[in-house]
């Protein structure tokens, strides 16, 4: 037995067909000729004899190759069609999905994402919890979620799990545009002083909350608080009308509103309040849903970008 014509071999079969051409098909599949020769050469004794007779003009489908030509397209579809429900079948091997999604990041993020994930699974076989990523964490510690998207630092109770880290969030403020200094490029938390801070409760993200106090220790940044409602519309609302400001994700600040300014802090202060982005999952899970992971993170990558 000669072996089996690979995908590869009868993608460059047809292009160099179509193109008439060995060098106009190596340019259209951005290689060089040799290499393509190759695999052609390959699949000619694969097949017992040439496919192509070749000139100075080009080249050109020989009886055999005439033939093979005729069968190709429907050896390509029967492909493409396993390889979807190879696909299909590492997705939906499981039933039903239970995926995790923080507060910390906008709302359009996540019903990004959540579409991409019912278009691909069917509305029916994910379901979504919104939440702080301590609950998240605690829920796939429990095996009540099979991941979740959170934020990190976090906490994280003792089990066995991974992380994969999708975004580093840039930090913003979030002001009114009414506020004299809703027109800076950058601004500092020294120049905010003076104003009312949105702040969450330590019991909400303790690792997060020390972390943010010290630096606002260490730094002298000393603003007036305000407890933050613990819903980002209605923050947004608050500091639109005037009411203080807030430090937030990036993504947050793809909530436009009329009266709302997103400016960014400074790269230093920025850095040492980040957010890291990242997707949590336990040891344990089954690596035929591996794909699925993956297109989380391309998935949220392409929306944060």
């Amino acid at each position: 037995m000669r072996g089996m014509p690979t995908f590869r071999q009868m993608e460059y079969f047809l292009m160099a067909a179509n193109c008439g051409s060995f060098r106009v098909a190596a340019e259209r599949l951005h290689m060089t000729q040799p290499p393509l020769s190759r695999q052609i050469k390959e699949l000619e004794n694969i097949l017992g004899g040439p496919l192509f007779t070749r000139s100075k003009a080009g080249v050109q489908l020989t009886k055999r190759g005439i033939a093979f030509y005729k069968e190709v397209p429907l050896l390509r579809d029967q492909f493409l069609e396993i390889q979807k429900k190879m696909d299909a079948f590492s997705l939906g091997e499981k039933s039903n999905w239970h995926i995790g999604f923080t507060s910390v990041l906008s709302p359009n993020i996540f019903n990004q994402i959540r579409k991409f994930l019912t278009d691909k699974l069917g509305s029916d076989a994910v379901s979504f919890t919104y939440g702080y990523s301590k609950k998240l964490s605690d829920l796939v510690s429990k095996k009540k979620l099979d991941l979740a998207i959170i934020g990190t630092p976090s906490p994280i109770p003792e089990f066995d799990y991974k992380l994969l880290h999708l975004a580093t969030e840039r930090m913003y403020v979030a002001i009114s545009k009414s506020h004299i200094l809703s027109s800076k490029e950058e601004i500092s938390l020294i120049d905010l002083k003076n104003e009312h801070l949105f702040w969450f409760q330590r019991n909400e993200n303790k690792e997060y909350y020390d972390k943010c106090e010290y630096y606002f220790l260490s730094r002298g940044f000393n603003m007036k608080r305000k407890q933050d409602p613990g819903d980002n519309h209605i923050l947004l609302s608050l500091i639109s009308a005037g009411e203080g400001f807030s430090i937030v994700p990036h993504s947050i600040t793809l909530n436009e509103r009329s009266n709302l300014a997103y400016i960014p802090l400074i790269e230093k202060e920025s850095e040492e309040l980040n957010i890291k982005i990242q997707m949590i999952y336990r040891s344990d899970i089954d690596f035929t849903h591996e794909n699925l992971i993956n297109d989380i993170h391309r998935a949220h990558a392409s929306i944060n970008n």
